[in-house]
């Protein structure tokens, strides 16, 4: 099982103006290239604001999937890679 933060796009906050970024705690497994989302935990906070989970699930795996192929291709050391993943996925927003 992996565990990342992801970085909730402001889309999904309209009636707020966002001034500091939402990051949800994500487990996941990946099976055969597709990722499988196990469990997603947001704060008190975001959940009072947020809409559209549904999409926010299905982008949140395009999104990973994503960068498991980027991570497959890379020539970085497993344990360095581990280190930067969540600073490279916070730097595609």
């Amino acid at each position: 099982m992996n565990t990342i933060l992801y970085r909730i796009p402001d889309q999904y906050f309209p009636s707020v103006r966002v001034t500091k970024p939402f990051y949800a705690k994500v487990n996941y497994n990946v099976i055969d290239g597709k990722v499988e989302i196990s469990d997603a935990a947001f704060s008190a906070n975001c959940l009072r604001h947020i809409t559209d989970t549904g999409k926010l699930v299905e982008k949140m795996q395009d999104d990973i999937e994503a960068a498991e192929i980027k991570k497959s291709e890379s020539n970085i050391h497993p344990i360095m890679e581990q280190a930067l993943f969540p600073a490279i996925m916070h730097l595609q927003y």
